[in-house]
């Protein structure tokens, strides 16, 4: 069987469903290519992570859609999930990715992580995860939900093999800050780090819970930057702003990072200029270190 594959959303980060596909297809015996027009295919599966991605009119009216883009509820068959990722469709990432673990306990009205993956639970081990089809990798990008959400134990024993195999880890889709304390933060503060902490700063009510957590992990030693994404909606320039730059004042290595927030069930809706002139101005940081946004003329 020839089997196509297509990331809709662009080939600038890897898609482990699609991976995993991949992976299944070719342990029994089968042909996968990314997808060509031009080609003909037995079948072809294409992933959509956002929304606002258009889609590819050059897909057949067979292929198999899949993803958040298409529809929040899309799962891949369990025995397709259970594969182990097949990397060499991504010859030009040298990291390991997966999760540690799914879901959040958390119920963010504007997150699509409820309803997609319900609450949290363990689905990996980090050797696991490092152990590829192309040999160990040493760097791993975690796309946990809410990796600090698991059991203490669970967090400390992910955490000690971490040190042990000297993995270099990103939580990319942030950690909660909340949830930093003085058994959690002494862990974190000691795991190899790829560049930097990430914590999600979405309201107001967050900024002390940031604050606190970062420094919490300075006290326990932790020297590198903080990533913090910032969500901005509109009509709330102002709360964005006094995210940024409270943000910035508690910790000089503070890096936030306006994410301008788009509906899940409004889509086409874009965010407005005033956002977008936010975030132009906020996440390059030569622009906001040279001057304050009421000063910025773009």
């Amino acid at each position: 069987m020839r089997v196509a594959i297509h990331s809709v959303d662009g080939r600038n980060y890897p898609n482990l469903a699609l991976m995993r596909i991949s992976a299944w297809h070719k342990a029994r015996g089968d042909e996968v290519e990314w997808f060509s027009p031009l080609m003909p295919y037995d079948r072809v599966y294409a992933s959509k992570v956002f929304t606002f991605t258009p889609d590819d009119p050059y897909l057949p009216p067979d292929a198999i859609r899949g993803g958040t883009g298409y529809d929040p509820a899309s799962r891949l068959p369990p025995e397709i999930d259970a594969m182990p990722p097949d990397y060499t469709v991504y010859p030009q990432f040298s990291a390991a990715y997966g999760f540690l673990t799914r879901g959040c306990p958390n119920r963010c009205p504007w997150c699509v992580v409820p309803a997609k993956e319900g609450g949290i639970r363990l689905v990996a081990d980090i050797e696991r995860i490092c152990r590829t089809n192309t040999g160990f990798r040493r760097d791993a990008i975690l796309m946990d939900n809410n990796f600090l959400a698991a059991p203490l134990d669970f967090i400390r024993e992910q955490s000690d093999k971490m040190r042990r195999l000297k993995i270099r880890v990103d939580f990319n889709q942030a950690t909660d800050a909340r949830l930093y304390n003085e058994q959690t933060a002494p862990i974190m503060a000691g795991i190899k780090w790829l560049k930097y902490i990430r914590i999600s700063c979405d309201t107001d009510a967050m900024l002390p819970h940031c604050v606190r957590a970062m420094r919490l992990l300075r006290s326990f030693g932790y020297r590198k930057d903080f990533f913090v994404y910032v969500l901005a909606r509109d009509g709330g320039m102002e709360s964005a702003l006094h995210r940024i730059y409270g943000l910035t004042s508690a910790d000089p290595r503070a890096v936030p990072f306006v994410m301008p927030y788009r509906s899940l069930t409004d889509n086409p809706a874009e965010p407005s200029a005033g956002l977008r002139r936010l975030a132009r101005w906020c996440n390059r940081a030569w622009i906001r270190n040279s001057c304050r946004f009421e000063d910025y003329r773009g």
